[in-house]
């Protein structure tokens, strides 16, 4: 079972899954934009690949409506306007393309339901992932994106505070999770 036929939820009228041949080309060129990186023992997660400048998100993007208006606004104004979606641990459960909107992230969340979610653009690079299993979200892209993000949810102090305030309110391993993402989000020193 491949594309729309493996989804929970079918897509939208303007959500299409990608033909086969034209999904694997983009979920392979995708691999530019994500790598694995292990948390602790044989625990993993996908994170934005350098050069790409990340963020953690202390929400999780395909669930927190407020947050979402907010980034899909801020990101839609750094031309963004169309995004692939796939679940980052199974390229046969098939690439999509939509509009970068609520609509699509709703459609992501409730279709996929997967652990690692990924909402990207190629140009500008762009990338949004879903840990369903932490309600968590990262966001990675250039530079100025990133900082318009980041200055749209509060700043990287509120941002960092938020994570730590969530994660303490989860409990082990949350918290180990939100050290690593803080780490990789250049938070140790705030």
């Amino acid at each position: 079972m491949t594309g729309a036929d493996s989804c929970l939820v079918p897509p939208g009228e303007n959500i299409k899954a990608l033909p086969v041949s034209e999904a694997q080309d983009v979920f392979d060129r995708s691999r530019a934009l994500f790598e694995c990186r292990i948390m602790w023992d044989d625990v993993s997660c996908w994170w934005p690949r350098a050069p790409l400048d990340a963020r953690a998100l202390p929400d999780d993007i395909l669930q927190t409506e407020a947050d979402q208006n907010t980034i899909v606004a801020t990101i839609r104004n750094c031309g963004v306007v169309s995004v692939f979606v796939c679940d980052l641990n199974d390229a046969n459960r098939g690439v999509y393309c939509g509009p970068l909107d609520i609509e699509t992230l709703h459609w992501a969340k409730l279709a996929l339901q997967s652990e690692f979610i990924a909402i990207f653009s190629f140009n500008p690079s762009l990338v949004l992932i879903g840990f369903q299993w932490l309600s968590l979200s990262a966001i990675g892209g250039h530079k100025a994106l990133i900082e318009d993000v980041v200055r749209a949810l509060g700043g990287e102090m509120l941002m960092s505070k938020k994570l730590r305030e969530w994660a303490q309110s989860y409990g082990e391993p949350t918290v180990r999770a939100a050290h690593h993402m803080a780490k990789w989000s250049n938070w140790d020193n705030l």
